[in-house]
């Protein structure tokens, strides 16, 4: 038996937690509305090694198209092949950690990390998953039924594995006209973006007060530069570009923001949206620039970049001052 459930074109590919669910619901018609009054403000680690979209408390949880449950390892009795297969046999996705040193398509040292399953083959005896599974790059790929089996008895080693989270589409009647336009949650989201703080409670991430090693929203550059002074000074070997990644797709959203408020009527933001597009080329700019110092691991590269991202900030800061004047 095969069964395979539905994995569409997700619009952002950067963090599992968002590009998981947004591959679920990317036909959903009201998708642009709820998609664009979200996805504005960021958290990232003071280290540089992580940082994501800051959604809500959760994703799973706020999503209006899906719902979602946890179950603890405890629970599943059987084999967890066929505890998978059952699952996606009633359109259920299942979303689980593995210790992925055993799959062959991670790439990596042995470490625990989680992975999206949405269908299988008995024929081939392998399930369809999806993950950041190459290079840092999201895609989806067949992993065997022994690997999958070896890689969740794995997590046997780690005290905090996480569990199983099930993951399912509403059905269509129960979402309806659940979204409207909201050029004030826009707003919102933008001046908490910019004032780099704790947001509001909309968008209050998995209910914690602020953690010392976390910042959001625009001091994502003060991050940056501390980060390439360490790396510059050898106190940070780790070469990491997805911070430089997350601010590139960062502006290319917010730029799309803007064409979709131009078509539902705001006009007065139409000037703003070259601007916007100017912040996604330079923000390019940036992460190639990062890369190429990756490579070359030059010093005058990296005072270039420096230099770049302090002209991003300020280009950026007096664009969306004057997109906040619009709003």
């Amino acid at each position: 038996m095969k069964k395979i459930l539905y994995m569409g074109e997700p619009r952002i590919k950067f963090n599992q937690n968002e590009t998981n669910i947004l591959s679920l619901i990317d036909q959903e018609p009201e998708l642009e509305c709820w998609f664009y009054n979200n996805f504005i403000h960021l958290i990232v680690g003071m280290n540089a090694h992580w940082g994501m979209f800051l959604f809500g408390n959760h994703i799973v949880r706020d999503c209006p198209w899906v719902d979602a449950a946890s179950v603890q390892r405890s629970f599943v009795q059987e084999d967890i092949i066929d505890f998978v297969k059952d699952k996606i046999n009633q359109e259920i996705y299942v979303w689980m950690n593995v210790e992925s040193g055993g799959i062959p398509v991670y790439e990596t040292i042995i470490r625990f990390h989680d992975i999206f399953l949405y269908g299988y083959d008995d024929e081939a005896e392998e399930f369809y998953a999806a993950d950041f599974f190459r290079d840092g790059h999201y895609t989806r790929e067949r992993i065997s039924y022994a690997r999958l089996a070896a890689g969740y008895a794995g997590m046997s080693n780690y005290k905090d594995n996480l569990g199983i989270c099930l993951v399912w589409k509403k059905k269509s009647d129960s979402y309806k006209n659940v979204y409207t336009d909201s050029a004030q949650l826009i707003k919102r989201g933008i001046e908490d973006y910019m004032a780099a703080v704790y947001p509001f409670s909309p968008y209050k991430y998995m209910e914690n007060t602020p953690l010392q090693n976390l910042r959001y929203g625009a001091d994502i550059y003060p991050v940056l530069l501390t980060y390439c002074d360490k790396l510059a000074e050898g106190e940070d070997r780790l070469v990491d570009y997805r911070l430089f990644d997350l601010l590139y797709r960062h502006k290319s959203v917010m730029h799309d923001r803007l064409i979709y408020l131009s078509g539902r009527g705001y006009e007065g933001i139409i000037p703003e949206i070259q601007a916007a597009k100017e912040l996604v080329k330079r923000s390019i700019v940036l992460r190639n620039m990062f890369l190429k110092y990756a490579a070359k691991q030059d010093r005058k590269i990296m005072e270039l970049i420096k230099v770049k991202l302090i002209e991003l900030q300020e280009y950026e800061a007096s664009c969306y001052t004057r997109i906040l004047d619009i709003l």
